[in-house]
């Protein structure tokens, strides 16, 4: 799939400017029941082969849950 694609191109090009077995990416996963959300929260120090300052990057990814079934194609369908 291109989604694929597009993960193996970024990461072969991180991986050709950053050094991986010195920078360092955590990722956190937290439920919110209140807000029937998962948010996946990541940081990121990327550590240059060719020296230089280490780039930092942080994000935050939000999903929403919600109680409708819906088919494989992401239609509504009755319970």
């Amino acid at each position: 799939s291109s989604y694929k694609n597009a993960f193996y191109v970024m990461r072969t090009m991180i991986s050709l400017i950053y050094d991986t077995d010195r920078s360092v990416l955590q990722n956190r996963m937290v439920y919110d029941s209140t807000r029937t959300q998962i948010r996946v929260s990541f940081n990121a120090m990327l550590v240059p082969k060719l020296g230089g300052r280490p780039v930092h990057v942080d994000g935050i990814s939000v999903y929403s849950i919600d109680s409708i079934i819906r088919d494989g194609e992401g239609k509504r369908r009755d319970k």
